[in-house]
């Protein structure tokens, strides 16, 4: 190195990318994030497998410690919003594969699973008689899946009941106040023609 006129003490790299000094810091920082990867890839494959078998409470405590080490791991995000789905917390579900997909918006399976949740939150509401909201889940479900055909003919029903929904009933359509009106007119003019009848009566009787 010397008789090259190099400094031993320095490093020398033709790749820009390695040139200079290494810390212990970054790379046990590094050796740490792999690390946690691991376990976390590890704690998800055995939620997958308790949820399987139908252990929901085991499945749901490895995959919330796989996602307390590593909250970006997509496959776990996507296994935990199945099994909310699947135990009926579609909103839960919803917000777990909303995260997943924000980190991987190709995600095949959290496209897919997002789209039949978004579905059943949607029949839920209608339930509920919720409809805005349930609309709302079905329009959300088709900006995913553009061609999703169970939730297109949902939202073309809603909207068709909600065209066709009668303001006021046929049968409510009574004015009291009218007919009670029209009832005292007619009185009173049988009353003014019985009073001049009277009245010409009288007048000939006198004449």
């Amino acid at each position: 190195m010397q008789q090259l006129g190099l400094d031993g003490s320095e490093y020398y790299t033709n790749m820009s990318g390695l040139k200079g000094k290494f810390g212990s810091n970054e790379f046990a920082g590094e050796l740490r994030n792999v690390q946690a990867s691991k376990w976390a890839f590890r704690s998800v494959a055995e939620g997958i497998e308790h949820f399987k078998e139908g252990r929901h409470a085991e499945a749901f405590q490895c995959l919330n410690k796989a996602l307390s080490i590593d909250p970006r791991n997509v496959e776990g995000l996507v296994a935990r919003g199945a099994l909310y789905a699947n135990s009926g917390s579609f909103k839960k579900a919803v917000d777990d594969f909303e995260a997943a997909l924000k980190i991987n918006a190709s995600h095949a399976n959290a496209r897919k699973y997002m789209g039949e949740t978004l579905v059943a939150l949607g029949r839920s509401y209608e339930e509920e008689n919720r409809l805005d909201e349930a609309k709302k889940a079905y329009q959300d479900c088709l900006n995913i899946i553009p061609h999703h055909e169970e939730a297109q003919n949902s939202l073309d029903f809603l909207k068709s009941k909600t065209f066709n929904k009668q303001i006021v009933a046929p049968n409510e359509l009574e004015l009291p106040a009218l007919v009670s009106t029209c009832k005292d007119m007619t009185f009173k003019t049988h009353c003014r023609e019985i009073t001049k009848l009277f009245a010409t009566n009288h007048h000939k009787l006198i004449s």
